[in-house]
């Protein structure tokens, strides 16, 4: 079962920058001199900001550990609680509500989950006689996992749950970057990308439904991140600035991901004249490289930020890194206009 859950399990894929470029945290800590050369001081702010990406990633790894464990002992006194009030225990509880509920998969479904899997590493060569079992143990396993999160959403919302442990965020600035969405939408995303990198062309079909999805509850704001091993990226960016100062960031955004497999200049030059962008003008921005001085500032920004490779994203500050599916977004998404609803009420009380 171990076996059939890995195989289907989504990784979390990006384009990595090489270590040398990544450099980190944007708030300083301080002057303290940490080490000297020659008489020449190290401060404790250079060796942050040199160790950016991995104390991000280490503040990161603490919160995820901590929101876990919190999770469980809520969890395990909910029901705890729930099992009380109903004169048994936890096992008879849950033995009620969860394990009597679990029916064996049918035929249909087993024989559609093999031919999903069945060309999977560790599962190709196999027939479905072979692996019957695991299958059916890890159908009945997932359902029983869907039918405990319901039992144990029911059991939140019973008692008013509301955990408090807040998240490592960081401030990003959004000012004169592309945004798509209302400047006062609660949730912030900042994207930072690559449009050459293949995990970013997977991310933007995320995003995209994330803004259908919120609509107006959710803004935008892209900035480039264009990796050194990544031929046209830089340019791309550039083409993206250009779009934007006639308007039309939106279109060219979208046109450069669809678009990846022939990002030279030229291609470029051909998508402006098919948005119908004023080709002149974007030409003269695309070859003088005048916004190339702006694409590098948005690297250097996001290095400091802990950003070691694309794509990558803050949402309110929260960083998600890699081409995350859209469930990951939708629950930072509604922790965060929970937390905004929670401000309002608070505010009007």
């Amino acid at each position: 079962m171990r076996l059939l859950a890995a195989l289907i399990a989504l990784g979390l894929a990006a384009c990595t920058a090489p270590e040398s470029v990544a450099a980190g945290g944007e708030q300083s800590t301080g002057t303290e001199v940490l080490a000297t050369i020659d008489g020449q001081s190290i401060t404790r702010d250079e060796v942050v900001a040199a160790a950016g990406a991995e104390l991000a990633a280490l503040r990161q790894q603490e919160y995820e550990i901590l929101k876990r464990t919190v999770d469980r002992i809520v969890e395990d006194r909910l029901i705890e609680a729930a099992a009380k009030k109903a004169g048994l225990s936890v096992e008879e509880y849950l033995e009620r509500e969860v394990g009597s509920k679990v029916a064996d998969p049918s035929e249909e479904e087993i024989k559609a989950f093999y031919e999903r899997v069945k060309n999977n590493r560790g599962v190709r060569g196999r027939s479905l006689e072979e692996i019957r079992g695991q299958i059916v143990d890890y159908l009945r396993s997932q359902q029983a996992m869907q039918l405990r999160q319901q039992l144990l959403d029911g059991l939140r919302q019973q008692a008013k749950v509301a955990v408090l442990l807040e998240p490592p965020r960081v401030e990003v600035a959004v000012d004169g970057n592309p945004v798509i969405g209302p400047a006062d939408a609660p949730v912030t995303i900042v994207e930072f990308t690559d449009y050459e990198c293949p995990y970013c062309a997977r991310a933007h079909e995320t995003i995209r439904r994330v803004l259908e999805t919120y609509g107006d509850k959710v803004r935008l704001v892209v900035r480039d991140y264009p990796l050194s091993f990544h031929q046209h990226a830089q340019k791309a960016a550039e083409a993206a600035g250009c779009a934007d100062e006639q308007g039309q960031f939106r279109a060219m955004y979208d046109k450069l991901f669809a678009s990846q497999r022939a990002l030279d200049v030229d291609s470029l030059k051909r998508y402006a004249q098919e948005l119908g962008l004023d080709t002149e003008a974007f030409n003269q921005c695309l070859d003088s490289g005048q916004r190339a001085d702006e694409v590098r500032a948005d690297f250097e920004a996001g290095s400091r930020l802990g950003v070691s490779g694309t794509p990558a994203f803050f949402v309110n500050g929260r960083m998600l890194s890699g081409a995350l599916p859209f469930e990951e977004f939708k629950k930072v998404i509604d922790e965060e206009l929970a937390r905004a609803g929670a401000a309002q009420q608070a505010a009007a009380r």
